[in-house]
């Protein structure tokens, strides 16, 4: 009975596997990602291991790799048989099969058949859940991007040494500042003298300790030296020593407040003053009335 040849690398320089057909056959079949070699030549599937049988949910062996893996009628055009014969060296590369809906990580190497004919071995690692990651995030970040981009309140991103990272078209349409003059300066510069004391007090006993601040409100400067008031409410990420935070322009209500503080005010002294008329008058009417 002939001996099975070993399966080794077409080019015996490189460290490629040495061992006989059996055994990487054995290593191969039970391993729980996808492999299988392929005659470049004629593009006879020579060896499909379980795991892509049964994904294929077929036996592809001794048919033509193009039509059992992507349902084509001709060598397919992303086929990496030219790339790997030429450079002998491994080529790895991701692909979508549409044929099965999964994603591939995939690594093609040259290789030597029991017969001496060079043959493309591939391992096909799945990464569908990991494609499927990728694209939620790249999905929430762009959902959050139009949120930040639109939003009429403040958005940014600051570090705890005092400067932003990042903010929203917002600050520039409040304030009038660029974004990258708002990224030269620590904030503090823009903060009202009389609340720098304030919130570099609420940055020290909360946000430092990894607590959230809540409706923490100061007067920030405007390019043309006006003041407005923000509301802020902020979160802290201490991994990056960063903090996320959002700020509502709350002037017209602070103006509210102060006005109708006034008109509290002012009502108040009319009621006092009033009320002293009103005894003045009654003391002069009880002198009159007395004998």
């Amino acid at each position: 009975m002939a001996k099975n040849k070993g399966i080794k690398t077409s080019d015996d320089s490189h460290n490629g596997f040495d061992v006989s057909l059996d055994s990487a056959i054995r290593i191969l079949e039970n391993f729980p990602e996808v492999m299988y070699i392929v005659d470049p030549q004629s593009y006879e599937v020579l060896y499909a291991n379980k795991n892509f049988r049964e994904m294929l949910g077929q036996d592809p062996r001794g048919k033509v790799c193009y039509k059992e893996f992507q349902g084509l009628e001709e060598p397919c055009d992303f086929c990496t048989n030219d790339i790997i014969l030429k450079t002998r060296e491994p080529y790895t590369w991701e692909f979508y099969n549409k044929n099965i809906n999964r994603h591939f990580l995939i690594t093609d190497q040259v290789i030597k058949w029991k017969d001496g004919r060079d043959v493309r071995y591939e391992i096909a690692i799945d990464i569908t859940e990991k494609k499927k990651a990728e694209f939620e995030l790249e999905e929430s970040q762009g959902q959050f991007k139009k949120i930040f981009d639109l939003s009429a309140d403040l958005i940014c991103v600051a570090d705890l040494k005092g400067y932003f990272l990042l903010v929203n078209p917002a600050f520039e349409k409040l304030l009038g500042y660029t974004e990258k003059e708002l990224k030269a300066s620590p904030f503090f510069d823009f903060i009202h003298e009389d609340d720098r004391d304030k919130t570099l007090k609420i940055i020290t006993e909360k946000l430092e300790k990894g607590e959230s601040i809540l409706n923490f409100q100061n007067r920030y400067r405007c390019k043309n030296g006006d003041y407005i008031w923000l509301d802020w409410t902020s979160q802290p990420d201490s991994k990056s020593n960063t903090t996320f935070a959002i700020a509502r322009d709350i002037t017209t209500q602070k103006q509210f407040e102060t006005d109708l503080k006034n008109h509290k005010e002012h009502l108040e002294k009319l009621v006092e003053e009033r009320t002293s008329e009103l005894s003045r008058k009654t003391e002069e009417i009880l002198e009159l009335s007395t004998p």
